[in-house]
């Protein structure tokens, strides 16, 4: 419940679901996938702040931050991550490198269009901390601008 002493007679429910399913192969193999929902229960219409926005490092790499925003969107996600082997130089930095392949689908509004990305790159894990150096291209929306491939960096995982 919005408003009140802060202002404003805005009076909403909003609620997200987040399935995720993490299946290890093998000593230091992943695959990991995520389905999230988000979108407004009852009550008013969403202020513009609480819209899902699709878009960006944390959803559709391929595409810009917040490039797809709506009072409600559903994602999936899938990724597979395989061991690197590295010299013992980078190993002393950092624990563990793969190599990880995603692809990402995803949906805002009344859900009729659909928008996807496919995308490669390395992660590596250090005892403070995590980074992937990845590129992503979209598969839909390719008449748009800023259609080509995306670099994206990332200092933690998302999911």
């Amino acid at each position: 419940l919005a408003g009140g002493i802060l202002g404003g007679e805005l009076d909403f429910r909003r609620a997200a679901l987040d399935l995720r399913r993490f299946t290890r192969f093998g000593d230091d193999s992943w695959w990991d996938s995520r389905v999230v929902w988000m979108g407004p229960l009852e009550g008013d219409t969403l202020p513009p702040q609480r819209h899902v926005m699709l878009g960006g490092p944390g959803s559709l790499g391929g595409f810009r931050a917040a490039s797809l925003v709506d009072s409600q969107g559903l994602q999936a996600s899938t990724m597979i991550r395989l061991p690197l082997h590295v010299g013992r130089r980078i190993a002393l930095l950092f624990l563990s490198w793969h190599w990880v392949a995603f692809t990402d689908l995803g949906a805002d509004g009344d859900y009729e269009e659909w928008h996807a990305d496919v995308g490669s790159g390395v992660s590596g894990i250090n005892l403070l901390s995590h980074v992937e150096l990845l590129f992503a291209q979209r598969i839909t929306d390719l008449d748009e601008d800023g259609s080509g491939p995306r670099f994206v960096v990332r200092l933690r995982r998302d999911w």
